[in-house]
């Protein structure tokens, strides 16, 4: 606000500040010492030496302050070193040096906390002195930063006796130029409540500083400047400073009529001194000029917004209909005329006005909807060298419109320019304001680039803004776009049943890795902060879902080290799930059984139990596993509608069927008394994971694991058979024990078909609407395989051919045709078709040279052969027909 609101008044009592006259000054101190105390006292001094102690130094330097020499008192009293408990060679009452000073205004502090605020306020004024002497803002700025915390200990301690008012203003100018407005408040009043004679020079800063606090009501800042239109024989240009920043005031608090008039009023007052060509009343009348466009503008937002609120109520609160009509320019002829002012100020007025000038042009246009002209304006005014307060407005401005249409390497080509020049330039004193204005637009600025999905140069401005923002914003930053980055690649990758390619879902885990190496920098940046584990948890996040679990085993440590207990299961559940993942699950279920254990009424035990079960199958542990999921669909607090209790009732339904098929399958190349053994003892988790299975398919039918589970559903009929047909072929079995086994063979078998064949007409059903994912075509195409099996195992052969037949057209010119084309041939051959069967046949190896290339690798996979074997298989079939057509038309040429 001072920026814009204050006319620069010529003082003359500051020199100029050229490095030469600094080194003259200098000079002039070591002279002036040396004049005082001689050259082997001097040298002694300076060298540390012990010829002088730091009391007599503290009482010399305070005598050079009174005298006027500030920066020579301050370089003095850096050489006192006062010790920690007492005084130096001198004791408390030794007399101090002659002529050190006059008598009443000597020092005579009596403890060495005194001592200290002595020196300490000596330093800090001397470097107020030097800011005072500095040749750009960001020097005077520094200068003033080294003050505060010499003044601030001093101010502490209590400043020295009789320096109170003087310390406090110090105090309060330093903090109020390095922007820490709301401590320079309480100082700068205590100075004009000690001082009356401060009150002329520090209450328009007050009323600035209380401008600008976000603590301080604005109508505190117009009090004070109250009281300072009641000091007596203010010069216009005080007078015309304090009214401007008044009117500011007002404006920034929405009262336009009475800023109007008050502009008005002063335009009247300062129009003699425009008329005599005076440079200060030209300025006052510049700035007004751009007050004027401020209020112009400021109400046009007004308008819109009073625009947009009624479309809202018209539209019934849908937004999207009001953005829609927010999105047509807007017809604000007002502006015209601001941004034709706007124009000549920025063509006849001094460069600062000029530029404030751009700034509003920008804001007229962006109204106006008119975003080129606007980026055009502040391009304009970020490009002035050295960078200011209104190039760094400027700045952001062009960041925040250049995101705002995604324009992504612009975004960083800005970001770049203006953080080196935010750090370099002499004109810029960053305040903590500014800095909480960049961090803001910037964060902004980067959100919008992650909505419009431009990661690679979110990520790159988010690298660009390290300097300002630090290491553990900049790397949070690039971690958030690397992780929306891999939710988009997740979201943009899926296929065909929503299935998520495998080029998708590697390139989604990179960029989550690269999410959670960000976060890991930000989290060891933050170590000593109470956003250390949060930041901790989300690289433990990232790194999981890139299946980096080794990395995220290594955090998970730390984690649960210096987690609270409260929290800890959910580290206790993410270490089990790494350590699954790595193939260690015995450990794995210890972690998961301590959360189980220890966290019983914590909702996170149901997902340890689930991840402990998957551990315990893959540790061959089947009953272990069993207990778990049955613990979960029993608790009673889930309910089949929790993502947890659905997961538990596949996991424990297909866990059944897996071992009970396992076992059967590997007892089938045993002997017949172990076969006939295993088939009695899988035949209870057979027969219960028909009806998990069985619930799972009825419960979540539309979901991609149902079809699987459904599919295995058909196949445990099919098993359920195994042990029923063994019995039957033993002769001791009376007849209505056969009639029996015979009905439950045949129910599991009809049961078995009636889940192939609703399997397959409702996969073809889905596949005409949209295209179906591998898995689904997998299941498809086994299911129909599977149901020709069985339909030619029923005896049901003209039902067989026509299933094989479908298998073929649906999977033309690829491997699983050829399977269709054998069934159809056997088929046909049983039927006493045979000359067909042998087309079929011949058909089967020419299909097999159409299939291209790109099926090589998956010939064993969805068939019996690899290529290779099918050429083999397929020739040796034709050979075999040829060699019988060959014995048949000889055996018919012998027998005419």
């Amino acid at each position: 606000m001072a920026d814009k609101a204050k006319v620069e008044v010529d003082q003359q009592a500051k020199p100029p500040t050229t490095p030469g006259r600094r080194v003259m000054l200098a000079g002039v101190g070591v002279v002036t010492l040396t004049s005082l105390l001689g050259f082997a006292t001097m040298f002694s001094i300076w060298l540390g030496g012990g010829d002088i102690d730091s009391k007599r130094i503290l009482r010399l330097a305070s005598s050079q302050y009174v005298a006027g020499n500030r920066i020579v008192a301050a370089d003095l009293a850096k050489q006192a070193m006062l010790s920690a408990g007492g005084s130096d060679s001198e004791t408390e009452d030794e007399a101090p040096l002659e002529d050190s000073e006059p008598e009443a205004e000597q020092e005579k502090p009596n403890d060495e906390q005194e001592w200290q605020s002595l020196k300490d306020f000596l330093i800090g004024a001397g470097q107020s002195a030097r800011a005072d002497l500095a040749g750009s803002a960001r020097e005077r700025r520094d200068a003033l930063q080294e003050a505060i915390p010499h003044l601030q200990r001093s101010s502490k301690a209590g400043f020295p006796e009789g320096r109170s008012a003087e310390g406090h203003r110090l105090l309060g100018e330093a903090l109020f130029v390095n922007g820490f407005v709301d401590d320079a408040i309480t100082h700068l009043k205590t100075a004009v409540q000690d001082d009356v004679t401060y009150r002329r020079e520090l209450l328009p800063i007050l009323a600035e500083a209380q401008a600008a606090s976000a603590l301080v009501v604005p109508r505190e800042a117009l009090t004070t400047l109250t009281q300072y239109f009641k000091e007596p024989n203010l010069h216009p240009i005080e007078m015309a400073n304090a009214e401007l920043l008044r009117i500011r005031l007002w404006l920034e608090q929405g009262r336009y009529e009475e800023t109007s008039e008050a502009i008005k009023d002063l335009r009247g007052r300062v129009q003699p001194q425009v008329d005599a060509h005076q440079q200060w009343a030209l300025d006052v009348q510049d700035q007004l000029a751009l007050i004027g466009s401020e209020v112009a503008i400021a109400l046009a937002e007004n308008d819109i917004a009073r625009r947009r609120n009624e479309g809202l109520a018209s539209s019934g609160n849908d937004a999207t209909s009001a953005d829609i009509a927010d999105s047509q320019p807007h017809e604000l002829p007002q502006l015209d005329r601001e941004i034709e002012r706007l124009d000549a100020l920025q063509r006849e007025s001094p460069p600062d006005i000029a530029l404030e000038a751009r700034l509003l042009s920008a804001r007229a246009f962006r109204l106006q909807k008119r975003y080129r002209s606007a980026l055009s304006q502040l391009t304009t005014v970020r490009s002035q060298r050295p960078l200011g307060s209104q190039g760094f407005e400027g700045g952001l401005g062009e960041i925040e419109l250049l995101a705002m249409f995604g324009q992504g390497p612009e975004v960083v080509s800005a970001t770049r320019y203006l953080v080196r020049e935010t750090k370099q330039s002499p004109n810029l004193s960053f305040s903590p304001a500014m800095q909480s204005r960049f961090t803001t637009i910037l964060t902004e600025s980067l959100l919008q680039l992650r909505r419009l999905e431009a990661f690679e140069h979110a990520v790159e401005t988010a690298r660009a803004l390290s300097p300002i923002f630090g290491v553990a914003e900049s790397s949070l930053q690039e971690a958030r776009a690397f992780r929306d980055w891999g939710d988009a690649t997740l979201a943009n990758g899926r296929g065909a049943g929503q299935e998520i390619s495998r080029e998708a879902a590697a390139l989604a885990r990179r960029h989550y890795r690269q999410a959670g190496d960000a976060y890991k920098v930000a989290a060891n940046e933050r170590f000593t902060t109470d956003q250390y584990l949060p930041t901790l948890w989300s690289a433990i996040d990232a790194f999981q879902r890139g299946r980096d679990f080794a990395q995220s085993i290594s955090l998970l440590k730390s984690y649960l080290q210096y987690e609270e207990r409260g929290r800890q299961p959910r580290g206790l559940v993410a270490y089990g799930r790494a350590l699954l993942a790595e193939g260690r699950p015995d450990e794995a279920m210890d972690a998961l059984q301590t959360c189980i254990v220890e966290f019983e009424r914590d909702p996170l035990r149901y997902d340890a139990r689930l991840l402990a079960a998957q551990a315990a199958i893959d540790d061959d542990r089947v009953e272990q596993a069993r207990l778990w999921l049955i613990d979960n669909l029993n608790d009673g607090e889930l309910t089949p509608q929790s993502p947890t209790w659905r997961d538990s009732l596949f996991t424990l339904a297909e866990m059944l069927f897996q071992s009970s098929e396992t076992k059967i399958l590997e007892a089938e190349k045993q002997s017949p008394e172990v076969y006939a053994q295993t088939l009695v003892e899988v035949r209870d988790n057979l027969n219960e994971s028909i009806r998990r299975l069985g619930e799972a398919v009825q419960r979540y039918d539309t979901t991609q694991r149902a079809q699987m589970a459904a599919y295995q559903l058909a196949h445990a009929h099919l098993l359920a058979t195994r042990g029923p047909e063994l019995t039957l072929n033993q002769e001791e079995n009376v007849e209505s024990i056969q009639r029996d086994l015979r009905r439950r063979v045949a129910s599991h078998k009809a049961e078995a078909l009636r889940r192939f064949e609703t399997l397959v007409n409702f996969l073809s059903e889905l596949a005409r609407d949209e295209e179906l994912s591998d898995r689904q075509t997998a299941i498809l195409r086994n299911a129909m395989l599977d149901r020709a099996d069985l339909l030619k195992e029923l005896g049901r052969i003209a039902e067989a051919e026509a299933a094989y037949r479908a298998l073929g057209v649906r999977f033309m010119n690829e491997p699983p045709a050829l399977e269709a084309l054998l069934g159809q041939s056997r088929m046909a051959r049983t039927l006493g078709r045979q000359r067909e069967a042998d087309l079929l046949i011949r058909q089967a190896s020419m299909v097999l040279d159409r299939i291209g290339p790109q099926w090589d690798s998956r010939f064993s996979e969805v068939t019996r052969y690899d290529r290779a074997g099918w050429r083999r298989y397929l020739d040796w079939m034709i050979q075999r027909l040829d060699a019988s057509a060959t014995r048949l038309t000889n055996t018919n040429a012998n027998n005419p």
